[in-house]
C-alpha cells in the first residue's frame, strides 16, 4: 500500500507540491505537470486505492477512509516547504486533510489551491454512485473525464465504471466536517465554461478559510487543466492569494480573470 508517488525534478528539490486526483483520476494524470515544473520543484502525486499498481486493493468508503490514508504517508514524505492542489474530488480531499492536520498539529501547506468544486457546504444532493454503470459513465463523459470510446470496450467500461462509482460515492456521501475554516491562504479555480461548476459555485469557498483567499477563472471546462496546466501551476506560485511571486511555471499562464482577493 503505497499512498504516495514521487515525481522528482533534476535539481535537489527546495520546494514540494503534493496533487489530489479527481474522482475516477489516478496519480499518473499529474505526471506531464513534471515537465511543466521548474527541476528543483519536488512532486508528489496522492494514489487512491483500486486504481493503477492499487488496483487489488479496495476502493475507499468515505472521505474520512481517504484522508486517514493520506494522513498516515503523507507527513513523513514533506521536509521542505509545500502545497496543496486538488482537482474535482481531490479539492474535497486536500481541504478535509488541511483541516485534519491542524486538528492533529501537523505542518500545514503554505497554500491550498482547490479546483473545479463546489464549496464543502454546497455539493449538490446526487445518487450517480447509484445507476447502472452506463449511467456512471455518461456522467464521467459529460464533465470530459472519458471519451465515447470507453463504453465501445465492454472490459474497459466495466473496470472505468467501478472505479468512478466508488469515488462518486465518497462525492455523494460526504458531509464537512466539524470545526473551524481552515487558517491557511486558499485559492479557488474555476472553468468559464465548466458545465457542472459554476465560477459562483467556486466563489463559496471563501466561507472556508479565514487567511487570505482569491477567486481566478481560466479559459476551457471541467478538465481544463488537462489541456493547459500553466494556469493552476500560477495559482500555486505564492505563498499567498495576494503576495504575487515567481511561478512554479517557467511558461506564461492563460488568460485569466480574478474576481477576489481577501488578504
Amino acid at each position: 500500500m503505497t499512498w504516495i508517488k514521487r515525481l522528482p525534478g533534476d535539481a535537489v528539490p527546495r520546494r514540494q507540491l503534493v496533487c489530489f486526483p479527481h474522482a475516477g483520476g489516478t496519480a499518473s494524470f499529474y505526471r506531464p505537470w513534471r515537465a511543466a515544473l521548474p527541476p528543483d520543484v519536488e512532486l508528489l502525486v496522492v494514489q487512491y486505492p483500486g486504481r493503477e499498481d492499487r488496483l487489488t486493493e479496495p476502493f475507499a468508503e468515505s472521505m474520512d477512509e481517504l484522508v486517514a490514508g493520506v494522513s498516515a504517508e503523507l507527513p513523513a514524505e514533506l521536509d521542505l516547504p509545500f502545497r496543496f492542489f486538488g482537482h474535482s474530488m481531490g479539492a474535497l480531499v486536500a481541504y478535509e486533510t488541511t483541516r485534519q492536520w491542524e486538528r492533529m498539529g501537523l505542518p500545514e501547506p503554505g497554500h491550498l489551491v482547490v479546483s473545479a468544486q463546489y464549496a464543502p457546504d454546497a455539493l449538490p444532493a446526487g445518487d450517480i454512485h447509484l445507476g447502472t454503470d452506463d449511467d456512471v459513465l455518461a456522467e464521467a463523459e459529460r464533465l470530459g473525464g472519458t471519451g465515447p470510446e470507453v463504453r465501445r470496450t465492454p472490459e474497459l467500461a466495466s473496470l472505468v465504471a467501478a472505479l468512478v462509482r466508488a469515488d462518486y460515492q465518497v462525492l455523494e456521501t460526504y458531509r464537512p466536517s466539524d470545526g473551524e475554516p481552515v487558517g491557511v491562504p486558499l485559492t479557488a479555480l474555476g472553468a468559464k465554461d465548466d458545465p457542472e461548476v459554476r465560477p459562483e459555485d467556486v466563489a463559496g469557498w471563501s466561507a472556508f478559510t479565514t487567511g487570505a483567499f482569491a477567486l481566478r477563472l481560466f479559459p476551457g471546462g471541467h478538465f481544463y487543466l488537462r489541456d493547459d496546466p500553466r494556469g493552476p501551476l500560477s495559482a500555486l506560485s505564492s505563498p499567498s492569494p495576494s503576495s504575487p511571486s515567481s511561478s512554479l511555471s517557467d511558461t506564461a499562464e492563460p488568460a485569466t480573470e480574478e474576481r477576489h482577493v481577501r488578504s
